[in-house]
């Protein structure tokens, strides 16, 4: 786990869609409403400074 400041976190779909932006994340924990998201596999990448920290898989299970 790290600490990201004013990180940007997009999710993308399985077909590398983008579906969701959250800006100016900040801390350890995000929380992300995934109510309206369909069942399946996402991608969730994390940006801070045009940096990408990570990439992440998703599975949306409902």
């Amino acid at each position: 786990m790290f600490l990201i400041q004013d990180a940007t976190v997009i999710l993308f779909n399985s077909l590398g869609q983008e579906i969701c932006v959250v800006k100016n994340c900040n801390g350890q924990q995000l929380k992300i409403d995934c109510e309206n998201l369909l069942k399946g596999l996402y991608l969730m990448k994390i940006v801070e400074n045009d940096k990408v920290l990570a990439i992440e898989k998703l599975i949306i299970s409902n």
